[in-house]
Formats: structure tokens, sequence, C-alpha cells
């Protein structure tokens, strides 16, 4: 057995409780294909496998892709070894599902390539830092409503489903993790095309989170602009809502003369 690498921030589930309930979370019949994140030395391979699941592992550590190449010979499984951030999601089909714990260094940026693919998947069940996982849930007016809530919440619904403790992996994390479902809504909010500005008036608005709106989107729209677009430029960033947003990024791609 390989030593973890903590650069890769590995951190591998070994609780036997928690590795069932996300079997169960997943809910899908025998010869069903499942991607999955990061098995590391596989505890949750090998869960999806006796399931009858077929799997396909992406794995950036070629070490780890070596040992379950080894235990897992004769099943059902497809070893890729590849970072999770270069794999083609877009490829997925809608009756996909990703599994995995994500690592901690990539979640974020992991979770928006998705969106900017937009990948066509059945769902996604993620274990993550609960700190990100908050983030992804997050209301507007709520101290973790942000970026990421905003991006995520496009083209997804989030689900919160499980806490899980630090005793609960192998080492033991310094932070408590949270396991999440993503479902694509049945139709994104914005188009891919407005996405990408909405990137940038998100990253605009939050740069300065702490001050009013109109301080963050200064350097797109003054503040005649958001009013006609009943936004009070007097709100900070977190107390606009998604539509808002994309309103504004709308705005930002199809109508110059509301710009400063």
């Amino acid at each position: 057995m390989y030593r973890k690498n903590k650069s890769l921030g590995q951190h591998f589930l070994k609780d036997q409780i928690v590795l069932q309930k996300i079997i169960d979370f997943i809910g899908l019949p025998k010869d069903h294909k499942v991607f999955e994140i990061g098995p590391g030395a596989g505890a949750l391979t090998h869960c999806l496998l006796e399931h009858g699941l077929k799997v396909n592992a992406i794995e950036l550590d070629d070490r780890w892709c070596g040992w379950l190449k080894k235990k897992y010979s004769e099943k059902n499984i497809s070893i890729i070894n590849q970072d999770a951030l270069l794999y083609p999601w877009q490829g997925l089909k809608s009756d996909d599902v990703i599994v995995g714990n994500l690592p901690y260094n990539i979640a974020s940026e992991l979770m928006c390539l998705w969106v900017e693919s937009q990948i066509n998947i059945k769902q996604a069940v993620l274990m993550m830092q609960k700190e990100v996982a908050d983030r992804t849930m997050a209301q507007p007016g709520k101290k973790d409503f942000g970026r990421l809530s905003i991006i995520l919440q496009t083209y997804f619904t989030v689900e919160p489903l499980l806490n899980v403790s630090p005793e609960s992996f192998d080492p033991p994390p310094k932070v408590q993790s949270s396991i999440i479902r993503l479902t694509p809504l049945a139709k994104a909010l914005c188009s891919n095309d407005v996405l990408a500005y909405l990137k940038v008036v998100t990253a605009a608005a939050f740069s300065q989170r702490r001050k009013k709106c109109k301080h963050g989107l200064s350097k797109f729209f003054s503040i005649d602009a958001l009013n006609a677009l009943n936004i009070n430029p007097e709100l900070r960033p977190e107390q606009l809502s998604v539509e808002q947003y994309i309103q504004l990024a709308k705005q930002l791609r199809n109508n110059q003369k509301l710009f400063k």
C-alpha cells in the first residue's frame, strides 16, 4: 500500500457506513455506468463494483492507478490515469453519473468546469470540504453566497445529503466534509455565451465583498444603469439573486449603452 500524497489532497474515506450511504444515494441498478473521481486505494471503487456498477475511475496518481489495475484486473472497471480537470467531461451522456471524494484543492474549479462544459449527466454525488459544499448551495443574503453559488446554481440543483467527520478518513483531514448531489436543471438559467459574461460579472462584484455592489460593478455599470435594471446599487454583492446576476451578464453582452 502506498503513502497518501498530501499535495494531491489525498484523504481516503474508510468509514463503511458512509461508503454504503453513498451507494444508497446513487441509487443505481446493476450495470449502470459511473465515473469515479479520485478512487485512490479503491474503498469506494470496491463498493461500486460489489454493487454491480460499471466504473470509469479517473485517478491522477499513477501509483494508485497501478494498484487498482492489479487489484481489480478481472472486474468491470476502466482506470484512467488523468487529471480530472483535463478529462473531456462534455462527452458524458444524460444517464451517466459522477461520484467521488473531490480533492479539496480542485473541488470548486472542477464543478465550475462542468458548468462551463454544460455537461449532460443524470447526477453527481460528491464529497468535498464542508466549507465548499456550503458555498455551492448558499442562498442570497447568506455569508457563504458568492461566485461559486451563482455559477453552480445557473445549471444545477444542489442538494445536501450528509456531513462526514474527519475520523471517517485516512489520514483525517483538518476540516469537516459534506456529501452533496448535483442534478442538472431541466433548462439552464443562462446559455453558454452568457455564462462567460456571468463569470466576469460575479468576479467583479465579489472582488470587494464588504462594499456595496455599485463599487464592485462600477467597471461595467453606472449607478443609473443598475437602477434601470431594478438593481439597488446600495446592496452588497451577496444580497443580489442568481437571476439578477444573470440579468447583468446579459446586459454586459448585449447592451453597451448601459455601461459607463
